[in-house]
């Protein structure tokens, strides 16, 4: 029944502090608040069905003693009578306190459920959440209605018990006391209604009286025999103090020397230890000393192998500077072929805007001629017509024997005009043949033109390749610099790792030195602690020896 009440206490301790926790209003708040309710609810009904069990076995214990009471008359009334009724008295105060007691948790947990359902309805926003808390607790108030009927049953049965009893104690008129020895004594006014429970009760004493004398003899026997036993442990412990000096004696000589076989133990292990840390110092120097060897090795070989590279780089580098030094010279070439192009591009430019206005001027006198040719045929076509006039007059007079002084007349005029026109065909094919000259000098000028074009064109395709070939000489100019550069610092890197794996050398077998000269004086130091140890020994044995 602690247990019991301790859980009610873990119960209520957790229900109060569910209720505590109430004026939060987060739904984790709320939820811990249900659960713990749950919890304290669990409890409480489980609680009141073991109450109920026990109920029954209250009541069980009744039945029992109303059979007694109803059997007063019979032989077997007596001490188990009283000890039914003071069990039954007991077992009645238990339930009543028990009842009590969960009478309280109820309290308890009804004012939570209800300070819980206020948290509850004050959290209406939450939805889903605040129907599935409003199931929880009206399946935890119904649970709990249940209990609190359970709950009511137990109190009227215990208070059912509680009449009966006082009933009971009422009949018998006196008061039944339990003390420690569990005695039990009658009121010295008690009444007996019949003979029969005044003879019972005098049997009774008579037994109880032969029964103290059983325990006064078997009290002195016990006496006797434990005097008798006094006196053979007093004996024993003399024996016992003389046996304990002569092994504490023998214990002293043991442990002094289970102490210096210890001690000869702990120097011999220490020893062992020693040789073995020793040993494995010397393992690891030897691994140490491979290693070292190897390394030694490969810093070596690398060594050889960075001299080589060192020696190609150089050869690299000297060929890279003599390629930048040609580079640069034809970088200058070309510059220099290029200004020289450009020198002959102005020339040509300038020869052909004199050429081009030497064309303008020719085409102009060309014009000029043709004008003059075109002007010379229509003069010889107009004289050429007087002429063939002149001839038909000078034709028509002859036919008709005309006057001399007008045929001499008219052939002047017609010898004037013959010379006029002679002398138009003769400027006409001048003009003609002055026109076919502008136009050869024309088609010559075109064609120095055209030749000066054609080398402007081709100067200007070399000056552009030629700033091609400048411009990629300059890349691969760049191009050979910053390789010059990386292979520079390349080879100082090489020549730096060269000098440290030197260095390292040096310091790897100076360390091999001093490690050799180290295990030296160890190896001498263990050889000289064993043969000290054995001559330890050798002398604790040969005490041990005279000692024995």
């Amino acid at each position: 029944m602690s247990t019991e009440s301790a859980e009610h206490d873990d119960a209520s301790a957790d229900l109060e502090g569910a209720v505590s926790s109430s004026s939060g209003n987060v739904m984790g708040d709320l939820d811990a608040m249900i659960t713990s309710l749950g919890m304290g609810l669990d409890c409480f009904s489980e609680k009141v069905f073991n109450l109920r069990i026990f109920v029954m076995h209250v009541e069980t214990m009744e039945n029992e003693f109303e059979a007694l009471v109803l059997e007063k008359g019979d032989h077997h009334m007596g001490v188990g009578w009283l000890e039914k009724g003071l069990e039954f008295d007991l077992l009645s105060v238990v339930l009543d306190s028990e009842v009590r007691e969960l009478g309280g948790v109820f309290d308890i947990l009804q004012g939570g459920v209800g300070e819980v359902r206020e948290c509850v309805c004050s959290c209406t926003h939450l939805g889903e959440a605040f129907v599935a808390m409003q199931d929880r607790l009206f399946d935890y108030e119904q649970k709990l209605k249940l209990s609190e009927e359970e709950l009511n049953d137990i109190k009227m049965q215990s208070a059912s018990f509680q009449r009966a009893l006082c009933s009971y104690k009422k009949a018998q008129n006196g008061e039944i006391i339990i003390e420690d020895d569990k005695s039990l004594n009658a009121n010295a006014e008690i009444k007996m209604q019949t003979v029969e429970q005044q003879r019972h009760i005098l049997r009774m004493l008579e037994k109880s009286l032969a029964r103290e004398m059983d325990l006064e003899k078997n009290m002195n026997d016990s006496i006797e025999i434990q005097e008798n036993l006094k006196l053979k442990i007093f004996f024993l412990e003399q024996g016992l103090v003389n046996m304990e000096e002569e092994a504490i004696e023998v214990w002293e000589q043991w442990l002094e020397a289970d102490n210096a076989c210890e001690i000869l133990l702990g120097i011999s292990k220490g020893l062992l230890g020693n040789l073995h840390i020793s040993q494995f110092n010397l393992n690891c120097l030897s691994h140490r000393e491979s290693e070292l060897r190897a390394s030694l090795k490969d810093a070596e070989d690398k060594v050889i192998l960075s001299n080589s590279e060192v020696f190609a780089l150089h050869d690299k580098v000297s060929s890279l500077e003599n390629q930048l030094k040609e580079s640069e010279f034809r970088i200058l070439n070309a510059k220099a072929s290029a200004d020289e192009y450009q020198k002959q591009y102005n020339v040509a430019c300038s020869k052909a805007r004199d050429m081009e206005s030497i064309i303008v001027e020719l085409k102009e006198a060309v014009s000029n001629a043709e004008s003059r040719a075109n002007s010379a045929e229509t003069k010889c076509n107009s004289l050429t017509q007087t002429n063939s006039k002149l001839n038909e007059e000078l034709a028509t007079l002859k036919g008709r024997g005309g006057t001399s002084a007008k045929v001499d007349l008219l052939e002047k005029q017609l010898k004037e005009s013959n010379r006029r026109l002679q002398s138009a065909v003769a400027s006409a094919k001048a003009s003609q043949e002055k026109q076919n000259t502008l136009y050869s000098t024309i088609r010559d000028m075109e064609n120095v033109i055209k030749d000066l074009k054609s080398k402007v064109l081709k100067a200007e395709s070399r000056a552009d390749s030629a700033e091609d070939n400048c411009i990629i000489l300059s890349e691969s100019n760049a191009e050979l610099n910053e390789e010059l550069s990386l292979l520079r610092s390349r080879l100082e890197s090489l020549e730096g790792s060269l000098h440290r794996e030197e260095e390292v050398k040096m310091t790897t077998a100076k360390d091999l030195g001093k490690q050799a000269k180290g295990f030296k004086k160890l190896l001498t130091q263990l050889a000289f602690e064993r043969e000290r140890l054995k001559q330890q020994v050798k002398t604790k044995i040969i005490s041990n020896k005279l000692n024995h």
